[in-house]
């Protein structure tokens, strides 16, 4: 063999080596990684069961049931909410009902009074026992907590 040949096989075998180690050392700093802690800064990722527990822990459900209510109310029914109850508009045409205060527009951030329109898909919230929505037409909505119809 010439001695520009087997240079480059030392080149090529010498780069080869430098990366294999490379590649060691990254699995072995993986490897160690799960070792740590669950949930700590060295193991940032978790499970779902993980997270239900921690959430149900602080008093939270990531239960579906547990989340909103889909309602379907007739044209001139209207829906009562409790305090805190959230309204989400899906479809049809609906006015805000508050006859001792207003319904809070919480997605654009705005009050609105008696009788006004309300719009497709923004969320509403009940800030007292005394307000909710008017179906104008037929409409769908999703409810996260109490309400009464009428």
């Amino acid at each position: 063999m010439n001695k520009g040949r087997m240079k480059k096989i030392c080149i090529v075998a010498v780069i080869l080596l430098i990366c294999g180690a490379g590649l060691f050392k990254a699995g072995m700093t993986v490897g160690a990684a799960g070792n740590a802690e669950p949930g700590s800064v060295n193991d940032p990722l978790i499970t779902k069961s993980y997270l239900d527990s921690y959430m149900s822990n602080l008093g939270i459900s990531g239960d579906a049931q547990s989340g909103y209510n889909k309602v379907t109310l007739t044209k001139g029914k209207t829906m009562v909410g409790q305090e805190g109850t959230e309204i989400l508009l899906y479809s049809g045409s609906a006015n805000a009902y508050a006859k001792s205060g207003k319904l809070v527009n919480v997605t654009i951030g705005e009050a609105v009074n008696d009788g006004m329109s309300l719009g497709k898909y923004c969320k509403y919230l009940c800030p007292d026992a005394d307000s909710g929505i008017t179906a104008m037409s037929d409409v769908v909505v999703f409810v996260r907590g109490g309400y009464s119809t009428n």
